[in-house]
C-alpha cells in the first residue's frame, strides 16, 4: 500500500498514541512539548534490541507491558532450528498483544549461504541464522552466477531466493530478517553480493524483494545503504571510508537500493520494505558524518534521490567506533543518529532500558543540565534545537513503524502451526530452486 508517509505518521501517532502535545501553540524549539503516556510507554519503538540466544527472557517479557522495543533480533549461536524458534517468537507476541502494545517486529540475518559453497568452489561460511529445518539457500553470488548463464535462469532464481525466506521465516515468526544485500559483490561481500555489476544486481535485487514481499506480513530488510561494494576494511573493526569521487560511480553504488524501493513501489508494499543503513563514511555525499549520523545521507540521498518511504534501521550500534563508548557516550549517539534520519536503532539487549529511559527524559525534558549541554555538543544544536527536532522525529517514525507493523500484525497470528515444519510451505518453491542450482555446479544440491 502506497502511503504518504508523513502525513501518515502524523495521522497514525495521532490516533495509537495520543499525539504530541503541546502547552503552547509553537512546536519549533520543544521548550514545552510533552508526550502522552502512551506515546511514552511505547518510546521503545525506536529500537531494535539484539537478543542473541534464541530463548525466553523474563525481563524482556515484563517489558512488554511497561516499555516494549520496536523488535527483537536473534543471532541464534546456539544454532537452534527454526522450529525450536517458533514458540519461543510466539509467547513474546502474545505478551505484547496481551499488554496492549503494538506488534513486534522480529528480526535475524538471513542473506543466504546455508549452502556453504561459493561459486569459487571454497567452503565459505553463509549469513543465515536458522538452517536446520528450513531451506538452506545459496550464497547470492550464485544468483549473479545464474543470470549470466541465462538471464531467465537468473530471475527465477532470484524471485524463489526471496520467496523462500519470507515464507519460512514467516513460518516460524520472524517478520523482519536482515536480507539479501544491495552491496556490489566486491571485497568482503564477494560471496555476498549478488554481483559486481550494479546493472545486474538492481534487476535481481529487484526480483529479491518481489518475491519477499509476494508473502503477506512479511517485512524485508536490504542492507548496506548506501552501498559498502566497493569500500575496504570491516566496519565491525574500524570507520571505513568510501572510496568515491564522482557522479557515476555514486549512481552505480545506489542503483540497487533504487531498484528495490522502485520494485517494492510496483508490487505495492514499499511500507513493508526497509533499509539499514552502514556506519560507513561517504565523503561524496558528507564529508563530516558516517552515515549513521548523516542527514545528508539518510535524508537528501535516501528520502528525496531514491524515493525511499519505508523504515530505517542502523548497523549494530556496538560496531566500531561504538563499542569503545561509554554509556552515556553511546546515549548521545543514539539521539544524534535518530535524529538524523534513522527509525530504529540495533542496540544490545544490556543496553535496552538505560536507552529507553534517555529517550523519555530527553522527551520529558528532565535531562540534567551538563547532560543537555553535554548532548548538544554531540549533536551540534543548540539543546531547544535538537529536542524539537527529536520530537517531531518522534511523531515521524512512529507514525512509519506504526504503519509497517499493523501490516506485518501479530506474530503468533500470522505463523504457521506448531508442528508445521517450515520446508513444508515451500516445498514446489525448494525443489525448483535447488534444480536451477544443479544447473549451476553439480556439486550443489
Amino acid at each position: 500500500m502506497r502511503l504518504p508517509l508523513l502525513a501518515a505518521s502524523l495521522s497514525l501517532v495521532g490516533a495509537c498514541t495520543g499525539g504530541v502535545a503541546t502547552t503552547d501553540e509553537s512546536a519549533s524549539t520543544g521548550d514545552a512539548l510533552t508526550l502522552s503516556s502512551e506515546a511514552r510507554r511505547t518510546m521503545g519503538s525506536f529500537f531494535l534490541v539484539e537478543q542473541p540466544a534464541t530463548a525466553s527472557d523474563a525481563s524482556m517479557l515484563k517489558l512488554m507491558a511497561s516499555g516494549p522495543p520496536g523488535g527483537l533480533c536473534f543471532w541464534n549461536p546456539g544454532h537452534v532450528s527454526g522450529a525450536t524458534a517458533r514458540p519461543i517468537i510466539a509467547a513474546y507476541s502474545r505478551a505484547a498483544q496481551l499488554a496492549g502494545s503494538p506488534p513486534l517486529l522480529y528480526s535475524a540475518d538471513y542473506e543466504g549461504g546455508g549452502l556453504s559453497l561459493s561459486p569459487s568452489g571454497h567452503e565459505v561460511a553463509g549469513v543465515q541464522r536458522y538452517v536446520a529445518g528450513m531451506t538452506a539457500l545459496a550464497h547470492p553470488r550464485w544468483i549473479g552466477k545464474a543470470d549470466r548463464k541465462a538471464a531467465a535462469l537468473g530471475t527465477e532464481l532470484a524471485h524463489l531466493h526471496g520467496y523462500i525466506m519470507a515464507r519460512e521465516l514467516r513460518s516460524i515468526g520472524i517478520n523482519y530478517p536482515l536480507g539479501t544485500i544491495a552491496d556490489l559483490a566486491e571485497g568482503l561481500f564477494a560471496t555476498r553480493g549478488i554481483d559486481t555489476d550494479s546493472a545486474r544486481v538492481a534487476t535481481l535485487m529487484g526480483e529479491v524483494v518481489a518475491g519477499a514481499l509476494s508473502v503477506d506480513h512479511m517485512m524485508f530488510v536490504t542492507k548496506h545503504f548506501p552501498g559498502l561494494g566497493l569500500t575496504s576494511g570491516d566496519t565491525h573493526e574500524q570507520v571505513v571510508v568510501a572510496p568515491m569521487y564522482d557522479a557515476a560511480t555514486a549512481q552505480a553504488v545506489l542503483q540497487p537500493f533504487v531498484s528495490a524501493v522502485n520494485t517494492s513501489i510496483r508490487v505495492d508494499a514499499d511500507a513493508r520494505l526497509s533499509v539499514l543503513a552502514s556506519h560507513a563514511k561517504f565523503p561524496y555525499w558528507d564529508a563530516d558524518f558516517n552515515t549513521t549520523t548523516s542527514t545528508k545521507i539518510l535524508n537528501d540521498v535516501l528520502r528525496s534521490d531514491v524515493g525511499f518511504g519505508g523504515v530505517t534501521v542502523s548497523d549494530a550500534m556496538w560496531m566500531a567506533p561504538y563499542g569503545s563508548m561509554t554509556a552515556a557516550q553511546v546515549q548521545r549517539v543514539y539521539v544524534q543518529a535518530f535524529i538524523a534520519g534513522i527509525d530504529m536503532l540495533m542496540i544490545p539487549h544490556v543496553k535496552y532500558v538505560a536507552a529507553l529511559g534517555y529517550f523519555r527524559s530527553l522527551a520529558d525534558d528532565t535531562l540534567s543540565t551538563s547532560e543537555k549541554t553535554a548532548l548538544a555538543a554531540v549533536v551540534g544544536q543548540p539543546y531547544a534545537t535538537l529536542r524539537g527536532k527529536f520530537l517531531d522525529r518522534v511523531t515521524e517514525s512512529r507514525g512509519r513503524l506504526d504503519a509497517a507493523r499493523a501490516l506485518v500484525g501479530y506474530a503468533h497470528e500470522t505463523m504457521d502451526a506448531a508442528g508445521t515444519a517450515p520446508t513444508s510451505t515451500t516445498m514446489v518453491e525448494h525443489t525448483r530452486y535447488n534444480q536451477i542450482l544443479k544447473q549451476l555446479d553439480s556439486r550443489l544440491p
